[in-house]
């Protein structure tokens, strides 16, 4: 899987939606160049970067669903983590490059 997107911020919210989608798109493998490499930008994201970093950026997603259960689901539409403050030419050499998907 290729990175695709860059994302900046990989707090709960884009992780439980727009990873999550992202990651039911790439169940297709035609669709195999639109992994994301997350990018967290503030100091308070240093813990969330660790994790994900430490765990090849998986992680699981728990859904509640209408009647009450619980849906897990591993995500794995992260593919690359980065942390602006530790290599802030990295991520703007990743934001730049034109292997990227153009979403116009």
């Amino acid at each position: 899987m290729k990175t695709g997107i860059v994302h900046v911020g990989i707090g709960g919210f884009h992780r439980s939606h727009e990873a999550f989608y992202t990651d039911q798109l790439l169940h297709d493998e035609s669709n195999a160049d639109w992994g994301i490499c997350g990018v967290a930008l503030l100091d308070f994201d240093a813990k969330i970067y660790n994790t994900l970093k430490e765990q090849d950026g998986l992680y699981t997603l728990v859904v509640k669903e209408l009647d009450g259960t619980l849906t897990k689901r591993v995500i794995g539409s992260i593919v690359e983590v980065l942390y602006a403050p530790e290599d802030p030419k990295k991520v703007i050499e990743k934001m730049a490059s034109q292997m990227l998907k153009l979403l116009v």
